[in-house]
């Protein structure tokens, strides 16, 4: 045996998971590959070539001491209790070490029905894949938890949806995908004992450390609050918040009918199925709190009432401070207590004024002190923004009174490395999408490589960072 291979989930009670025959795709072939994620590896996967790793993951080959699994998870979507759900596409081909020593899980995503498909058919389509392979990497490129992509395969085999289509594969890699889910499974089925094993499972493999079990649920909200936090202050919403869609160690997962918000909206959704606005931008702390809820009541048999609120107390606490560092540092200016009322000063201004919320941020990255001029390119594309010329006078304190005031150059260079210069939108994602579907892949490569930079200028797509005027595309669970 390959000493460098794992497979610690599959040592966990067989009721969490089980053992797939995949259903290779017909035709698959390599649409985009992530080298650098791929050459971190060590062997075998690294040693894979393109012909070699497209197999394996199509599930026509194997590797050395490969394994074919799907798990078992149950969740609260919507609001609502869905009872037993599972990896219904996904399947988890191993856990393989870095060259660093660490390891790292390797699931595919579209190769064939599980026995938690339900009624579905266990595929991805393309433009849902395209999607994910490219928003994983430029979440991990924004320095936002989330998981990462190796690989995107593309095949002949149909797929029917709203029409027919075809199907593809997305290859994901994380330090492990345990989900809240996994959690209310155990629980709500009576499954006590398993549920311990799992608990000190998570502890002892993917979250080393805490002294208790009060002390780690501490650690996932925390997680939590963190990356709801980091998808707050880049615009970003998620969608599908539902508990089998959360990750125990606070990573972004499962990338449905996400969305960046372009004219700022409080109230911005995404999913075009989430009409009551459950998961709306707005309300995605809140529902980041909720879920948190559900997992905590899963835990009351081995951790007291009294340890299980005073985790969750440290919710908001610690959502309110990561925020308001993330966005200091998009506004280029010490974080400290008045760093969220200019914050909020600055929404409302473009929420009155309806500005493009990261076209702002990136001109702001260029904002001489109390040089309206400076923002000549933003007033071109907003001429008329009242509320956003009266932010700029509390903007201006505020570089006074900061510690980076005494270095425009260097306060500059900050902004620039903390708003990107390239969004992941709808419409350029689709745009791609349509280029896949014709087995045209060359535009998708180079914009996987402005992705994974996104704060680097770029010139072939600096324009997809100025306000779009068309219809964006709406999304939804099937997205």
């Amino acid at each position: 045996m390959d000493s460098r291979t794992s497979h610690t989930f599959s040592q966990l009670p067989s009721l969490l998971w089980r053992e797939v025959a995949p259903e290779p795709l017909t035709n698959a072939q390599l649409a985009a590959i992530v080298p650098d994620l791929q050459a971190s590896f060590a062997a075998p996967v690294a040693d894979l070539s393109a012909k070699e790793l497209c197999a394996w993951l199509n599930g026509t080959a194997r590797i050395a001491q490969d394994q074919r699994v799907a798990t078992c998870y149950a969740g609260h979507q919507f609001g609502v209790w869905a009872g037993q759900l599972g990896d219904g596409r996904a399947l988890s081909l191993g856990e393989f070490a870095l060259k660093s020593g660490s390891n790292l899980e390797i699931q595919v995503k579209g190769l064939g029905r599980t026995p938690f498909s339900r009624m579905g058919d266990g595929r991805a389509v393309i433009r849902s894949s395209v999607r994910e392979f490219l928003c994983a990497e430029y979440m991990y490129g924004l320095g936002i938890p989330s998981t990462r992509s190796l690989a995107l395969l593309v095949s002949d085999t149909p797929v029917r949806r709203e029409t027919l289509e075809r199907a593809a594969i997305v290859a994901r890699v994380f330090p492990g995908q345990v989900r809240f889910g996994h959690f209310e499974f155990l629980y709500h089925f009576g499954h006590h004992a398993e549920l311990k094993t799992l608990i000190e499972y998570v502890r002892a493999e993917l979250m080393p450390g805490s002294e208790s079990i009060s002390a780690w649920f501490s650690d996932v909200v925390m997680r939590t609050a963190e990356l709801i936090a980091h998808w707050q202050a880049a615009g970003f919403c998620h969608g599908v918040m539902n508990t089998d869609n959360m990750s125990i160690l606070g990573l972004t997962l499962d990338y449905g009918p996400f969305g960046f918000m372009q004219q700022f909206n409080p109230a911005f959704i995404c999913n075009h199925s989430d009409q009551e606005g459950r998961y709306s931008y707005e309300n995605q702390a809140r529902a980041g709190l909720w879920n948190l809820q559900c997992l905590a009541s899963c835990l009351l048999p081995f951790m007291s009432e009294s340890d299980l609120t005073n985790g969750l107390d440290k919710y908001e606490g610690k959502l309110a401070q990561s925020y308001s560092v993330l966005m200091a540092r998009k506004l280029g200016i010490s974080s400290n207590e008045q760093t969220l009322p200019l914050v909020a000063m600055a929404l409302q201004a473009l929420e009155k004024d309806n500005i493009d919320y990261h076209f702002f941020f990136a001109a702001l990255s260029s904002y001489e002190s109390q040089r309206v001029d400076s923002l000549a390119g933003f007033f071109a594309e907003y001429p008329n923004a009242p509320h956003v010329r009266k932010f700029l006078q509390s903007y201006d304190s505020a570089l006074q009174s900061s510690a980076a005031a005494g270095n425009t150059g260097d306060r500059i260079k900050h902004m620039h490395a903390a708003n990107p210069r390239i969004v992941l939108h709808n419409h350029l994602a689709q745009r791609i999408i349509a280029q896949v579907e014709r087995d045209e892949f060359s535009e998708l490569r180079r914009l996987l490589a402005a992705l994974q930079n996104p704060f680097a200028e770029n010139t072939e797509f600096k324009a997809d960072l100025k306000p779009y005027r068309g219809v964006e595309v709406e999304l939804s669970c099937s997205s």
